[in-house]
Formats: C-alpha cells, structure tokens, sequence
C-alpha cells in the first residue's frame, strides 16, 4: 500500500492526515528536504509515530522554505528495516527518490531487498548521470510509472523543485499530494494488508482494508490501491480489482491482445 506525501514550502500538513498515514502502513516512516545551502536530507527507519512526529517537525520549522517528501511504508516484499525505508539517494543524479504501489517484477519471495530496491539498483542507479534532465527518459519512467499503478517521486535539492511521476494517480488536498487516499481514514480494528508473493499471488495477514462510512462499505482495489465502494471491485485470480485494473492486468477478458504486466 504505502503513501507519499508531497508538501510544498510553506505548506503545513494537518496532524491527523500524518497519523492516519502511519495507521495504514506502520512498517516504516521516512521523508527528505532540502537545506537551506541545497543540500539532500534523508530521515528514515522511524518505527515509532511520535519519535518521527518530533524529527520531523523539528526539520520543518528550520526548513519550511523547502519541498518535503514523506513516506509511510507497508511491507509487501523485502524485509522490515530500515535500508528497504524510503526515502531513497540516487547515485546518477543528486537526488532523492520515492516510490509507491509494487513493482511485480522487482517483487522476489526470497531477496532480503524490496521491489523499490532492486528497481533503484537494477534500473536508476544505471542510468546515465542527471538522467532527470533528459525528457525522453524522464517520459519513460513516467510511462512505467502508469502503466504499473505505480508512483515516482524525485526531490532535487539543487532546485528545491519535485517531480511526480503518474501525478494524476495521486490527489492534491489543501496544497499537499497525496499518493492515494489513506490518510484521509484511521484504519479500523482487525484490518487485512495484502502482501504480494510471486506466483501465488497475494497473501493476507491479520489486518482487515474495508472502511464504512455510513451505510456504505469501502474496500481497495489491491493493484491500483484506490478505495471503490465493495459492489464495484471483482474477485479476479484471488485479488479485489477493480475494472481498470481487471483490464490492465487481464485483458484477455476484455478480448485484447495486450501483453499482461
């Protein structure tokens, strides 16, 4: 699942939209900033809320003429440490690096390394250096970013300037982007988390990711991560999907030829 925060400077972030983030992925906390002499600061590895919550505002009252980029993580592949935390450093660029949604073909059951990991060192950190500057690939990366559900985000401190990748998969709220729409709720007991496992699929764990408001039951698609009222997603190979993801991810019933991802 995860969530990345973007907040602009001078933009706060209200307290329950940081809590409500950490209640639906608590298995990491993260976020970099810029200095005020263009430097690249990377926070990560908080496993404790109010630990993070302090650091954090700490670094944002010295630096609030900077962009931030947050990151709460949920584990669907690696192991829960500290090095499979974002924020990220990218070594062909200076810049710091975010990713939200899973990356199937990054995914491996038994590397101590998460998908975002093997895809940084696999793919970003073989880039020609300042790859960022060059259109063309920055286009690609967008693409791959579409086309997986997924999420990029890049700080460059030397600009104090952020680049979205699949910008409209997310949603701007009162001057912060959001990745998805978790920070809007605090989980509900017994909630479920899908962890991603190759070949068979996806697991389920003691947590449960349906959400009721009022008399409506909301649950998320487990692809795309969006939250759909639960008569709009369809049990597909084992997964709650919904329709733009069924037809991503098999087109074959919808009678394409496109090549799966």
């Amino acid at each position: 699942m995860c969530i990345i925060l973007v907040q602009p400077p001078e933009v706060e972030i209200p307290e329950d939209h940081l809590k409500n983030s950490y209640s639906y992925n608590e298995d990491g906390i993260g976020y970099m900033f810029c200095t005020k002499e263009g430097e690249l600061r990377i926070r990560k590895g908080f496993n404790d809320y109010n630990s993070f919550l302090l650091k954090y505002y700490e670094d944002w009252l010295e630096n609030s003429q900077s962009h931030f980029v947050l990151h709460f993580r949920i584990s669907t592949s690696g192991e829960i440490d500290r090095s499979n935390c974002h924020p990220f450093s990218c070594h062909k660029h200076n810049a710091g690096f975010c990713h939200n949604g899973i990356l199937t073909h990054w995914t491996s059951a038994t590397s101590k390394h998460s998908d975002t990991r093997r895809f940084l060192y696999n793919v970003l950190d073989r880039m020609p250096t300042g790859f960022l500057d060059n259109r063309g690939i920055c286009r690609l990366l967008n693409q791959y970013a579409f086309e997986t559900s997924s999420k990029f985000v890049f700080l460059l401190p030397e600009e104090n300037s952020v680049i979205i990748m699949n910008e409209s998969a997310g949603s701007w709220d009162s001057g912060v982007w959001y990745s998805n729409s978790t920070y809007q709720w605090c989980y509900s007991s017994n909630y479920s988390i899908q962890h991603y496992v190759p070949k068979t699929g996806f697991e389920t764990s003691s947590k449960f990711d349906t959400q009721k408001t009022g008399d409506l039951v909301y649950d998320f698609c487990e692809h795309c991560q969006d939250w759909y009222k639960s008569n709009e997603l369809e049990i597909c190979h084992g997964l709650k999907l919904c329709e733009s993801c069924i037809q991503q991810l098999h087109p074959s019933l919808y009678g394409s030829t496109q090549q799966d991802y």
